[in-house]
């Protein structure tokens, strides 16, 4: 039996920047939002909706996550890549038998843009800014 699991993850990371490249590490918590059971047996597979309300996997769930990225800058708009890990901490089995934690490998390329930011900046937040940068 393999049963696929999909939970809204949400994360809480300090990022550290040593020039373009990025370190982050933090918690997360996350919230199941569906799940599916497949069943093969003499090569006729089955598949059924997990009801977590009924079922023994906790829809809560919890744990740490580390990251490495890099972030280069192109006028207005910075271009990021960046590769993560998250396991999980909190046994989501919640019957009396084996241990099953979360485990996600994750990988992100996008791109942000400062300009809408920084036109709504004060005096008060260009200087906090400049000292973190």
């Amino acid at each position: 039996m393999q049963s696929t699991l999909n939970y809204l993850e949400i994360p809480i990371l300090a990022k550290v920047k040593l020039g373009p490249v990025y370190a982050l590490g933090g918690v997360y918590g996350a919230y199941a939002l569906n799940g599916k059971n497949e069943i093969s047996v003499l090569g006729i597979t089955d598949s059924q909706d997990i009801n977590f309300d009924d079922s023994e996997i906790s829809k809560l769930d919890y744990g740490m996550t580390f990251g490495l990225g890099v972030q280069v800058g192109l006028g207005p708009v910075h271009v990021f890549a960046q590769a993560d890990y998250s396991f999980g901490l909190k046994n989501i089995n919640t019957s009396d038998g084996d241990a099953a934690k979360n485990n996600v490998i994750g990988v992100s390329v996008g791109t942000v843009s400062y300009t809408h930011l920084r036109a709504h900046e004060t005096v008060l937040d260009l200087v906090c800014r400049l000292l973190l940068e």
